[in-house]
């Protein structure tokens, strides 16, 4: 997904911004892409990334938003989750 590869593309700057390792920030990519993957609800997924890895929604929402939102399963995670979270 261009979501993902996007974020994969800038780890640095990213992980930079949300005050994280890259390592976890790939980890935590990589969640968000498996459960995305196999079918799981966006704000679910969202959700039980943030729980597996021990951070606030609001840090998986950064994350995604850090991404090229120009469209795609990229605009409706960072428009849901604003929706949703506030």
């Amino acid at each position: 997904m261009a979501l993902f590869d996007d974020i994969m593309g800038k780890v640095d700057e990213v992980a930079g911004h949300l005050g994280l390792p890259a390592e976890q920030v790939q980890a935590m990519t990589a969640t968000l892409q498996g459960k995305l993957g196999s079918g799981s609800d966006q704000l679910a997924a969202i959700e039980e990334t943030a729980r597996e890895h021990g951070v606030p929604v609001e840090t998986i929402q950064a994350l995604v938003s850090h991404a090229d939102l120009s469209g795609g399963i990229g605009g409706f995670l960072a428009s849901e989750a604003k929706n949703l979270f506030g």
